[in-house]
């Protein structure tokens, strides 16, 4: 059996174990419920237990103490929470507009969970631990912002999943409905404050502090490979997760792959990578070139019968000998455009795979504008292909350690720089080829400073737990700001929009006015967030 497919059955077996505890959790449970002896542990919640206790209030009571602190500490995480709020309904209308008028792949319902053992990207244990710390610093900063302004805690608790996934401050509810506006701001604001808080300060000791004395000793990492490419059809049970030299030559750790030429198009070399296993393997005979990964339907490439796996050679004479070659010689062109593309075939025999030349005369170029409607690409020609130099997509191990531990610093415009706060703070656990940093990919890295003295290992750990806090922390403090009735952003929402209206709406009938014009707003900003959220779901379907 094959790693990939190794990895598939254990990660099956792995689902079905989870699935089958939280079965056998449940039902014990729900049976103790049933037959009234649930009372004395506690109180069941969906699939989990709440364990309260009235415990732990008098330290609530000695941290609440510092009531100015905490008070300017409310008041910062009120600014926090409507900066957050208004930033992830951008990203909401962003993304909802690109799933209703764009061909994205439709997430699984698994990734929108922020559960460990359901969502694939989140490991099970780091998950498990940086979920308790978050809720409970999101539940205990509450706590703290109502004892401020003397509201009664009338509990305290665990809550459990088979084990502790976090806890929970009960407020008493009557007395937070008559609280003054500004403190149930305050208090509800403090919650996602406090994640957020943590969070910037994690996010530094990440970068800075962690990354920051990492250094490469050579070597590109390999996020993915085409599975036409030259070295998925020749060496196909041979995971690359680094590239470490070719014809015997190191490769740059700063190497991007972009302007890689270490032969003509079509030439043949020998590549030294590091598999999963972490042992060095040499492939020989890899032919090299700009390989197709990808293809638009309906468009040019396509239409003309080119394929998934052909090396392009060269486009009316021109040799394509690196990506930049070919991103070159297609911004020099214009719709309406015809061209020739010279390829090399690979064709699949007995135990063999063999590359034969072969030739797409008078293709008819597309407007690129049409496709991606950007200012640059008007007037430019467009073929309808991916492509990546050897059929890899690769990023050199030391510029990608730059990119994280000093992701402003590396950038050389806003667009970089967005790109790179965007890794960092999101879309960097996807890949969990690298995530969360483990052998044989940290091979390739050395650590300096004091932090050197530390095992490889226990290092790597220390990085992998730092970031997940920072990372599921940040998730959760941005996502309860959304202004839905439910979350903390909800009420906050709801708050500021019922101020205006007392403010703005005066004379006869003044309340009942106010109470339908508040109303009227924030219930249906929630439901414009709730469509947003579905749109995102359900628009891929809807589109394809």
């Amino acid at each position: 059996m094959g790693h990939p497919e190794a990895r598939k059955l254990k990660t099956v077996i792995s689902f079905l174990i989870i699935i089958g505890a939280f079965a056998i959790w449940w039902g014990t449970l729900y049976y103790l419920k049933k037959r009234e002896k649930l009372g004395k542990w506690g109180e069941l919640y969906l699939f989990f237990l709440l364990l309260k206790t009235g415990r732990g209030r008098r330290l609530l009571d000695r941290l609440a103490s510092r009531r100015r602190f905490w008070k300017g500490f409310g008041y910062l995480s009120i600014i926090l929470s409507f900066f957050s709020m208004a930033l992830m309904f951008m990203l909401l209308l962003l993304s909802a507009y690109f799933s209703l008028t764009a061909r994205v792949k439709p997430t699984k319902p698994s990734m929108m969970l922020v559960l460990p053992g359901i969502n694939p990207i989140i490991p099970f244990w780091y998950g498990i631990v940086a979920l308790a710390i978050a809720i409970i610093i999101h539940e205990f900063s509450h706590g703290i912002q109502a004892r401020v302004d003397r509201i009664k805690i009338k509990s305290l608790g665990l809550v459990l999943a088979i084990i502790p996934v976090g806890a929970f401050v009960e407020p008493d509810e009557e007395e937070v409905k008559v609280m003054p506006r500004r403190a149930r701001m305050r208090m509800y604001a403090s919650g996602p404050g406090m994640n957020i808080v943590v969070a910037m300060v994690l996010g530094i000791i990440f970068c800075w502090g962690l990354l920051g004395s990492v250094q490469a000793d050579r070597g590109v990492i390999v996020y993915a490979v085409s599975e036409d490419s030259p070295l998925k059809l020749l060496y196909p049970d041979v995971d690359p997760v680094a590239i470490l030299s070719v014809n015997g030559s190191p490769v740059d750790p700063e190497e991007d792959f972009y302007q890689f030429s270490p032969a003509p198009p079509g030439a043949t070399i020998e590549m030294e990578v590091l598999n999963e296993k972490g042992e060095k393997v040499v492939l020989r005979g890899v032919p090299v070139g700009v390989v197709v990964t990808g293809l638009q339907k309906g468009y040019p490439a396509e239409k003309a019968g080119i394929e998934e796996g052909m090396i392009i050679l060269s486009i009316d004479g021109k040799i394509i000998s690196s990506e930049e070659a070919f991103t070159d010689f297609m911004v020099s062109t214009h719709p309406g455009q015809r061209i020739n593309v010279t390829v090399l075939k690979p064709e699949r025999g007995e135990g063999e795979v063999r590359y034969v030349l072969s030739n797409f005369t008078g293709i008819e170029l597309a407007h690129k504008y049409d496709v991606y409607p950007l200012e640059e690409f008007k007037g430019v020609g467009f073929l309808g292909v991916s492509t990546a130099y050897l059929g890899v997509v690769v990023e050199g191990a030391e510029s990608f350690i730059e990119r994280l531990s000093h992701p402003v610093k590396s950038s050389r415009d806003l667009s970089e720089l967005r790109v790179n706060l965007l890794t960092v703070m999101f879309t960097l656990p996807i890949n969990i080829k690298i995530m969360p940093f483990h052998s044989p990919l940290t091979d390739i890295y050395h650590v300096n400073g004091v932090l050197g003295r530390l095992p490889p290992g226990a290092f790597w750990m220390l990085t992998n737990a730092v970031y997940y806090i920072f990372w599921i922390n940040l998730l959760l403090g941005t996502f309860n700001t959304l202004p839905l009735l439910i979350m903390d952003g909800g009420v906050l929402f709801k708050d500021t929009v019922e101020g205006l209206a007392e403010r703005l709406i005066k004379g006869e009938k003044a309340q009942e006015r106010r109470k339908r014009f508040s109303q009227g707003i924030y219930t249906s900003v929630s439901y414009i967030t709730v469509f947003l959220l579905l749109a995102i779901i359900f628009g891929p379907y809807l589109v394809r």
